[in-house]
C-alpha cells in the first residue's frame, strides 16, 4: 500500500544525501541548445569530467552557455570536446584557479 509519508520521507533523505558532484560525462553526446544555460557550482565540489567509454568519446554540441566554477577535465580518448569548431555557444572559466 502506498504512503505518501514514507515517500515523502524516502524522497527528502536522498534528496539531501545527494549533493551537487559536478558533471562527469563517460561517452555519452550532451547537447546545451540556445538560450540554454548549464551551470556547474564549484561550492558543491562540481567539477566536469569528459572521459570515454569504450569506443565513444564523450562530447558536447554547444550553442547555449556553460558556466563552470570547479575543474575541467577533458580525458577523452578524441582528445577534444566538442563536437565541432564552429559550435557558436560559450565557456565561462569561473573558478578561483582557472
Amino acid at each position: 500500500m502506498y504512503n505518501p509519508i514514507k515517500f515523502l520521507t524516502f524522497l527528502i533523505l536522498c534528496c539531501s544525501l545527494s549533493y551537487g558532484q559536478g558533471l562527469y560525462n563517460n561517452g555519452a553526446s550532451i547537447t546545451i541548445a540556445a538560450n540554454t544555460l548549464l551551470k556547474i557550482d564549484g561550492d558543491a565540489n562540481g567539477n566536469f569530467t569528459n572521459l570515454t567509454s569504450g569506443s565513444y568519446s564523450g562530447t558536447i554540441n554547444n550553442t547555449g552557455t556553460i558556466a563552470i566554477e570547479g575543474n575541467w577535465t577533458n580525458n577523452a580518448g578524441s582528445g577534444y570536446v566538442f563536437t565541432s569548431p564552429y559550435n557558436t555557444g560559450s565557456v565561462s572559466l569561473n573558478g578561483t584557479t582557472q
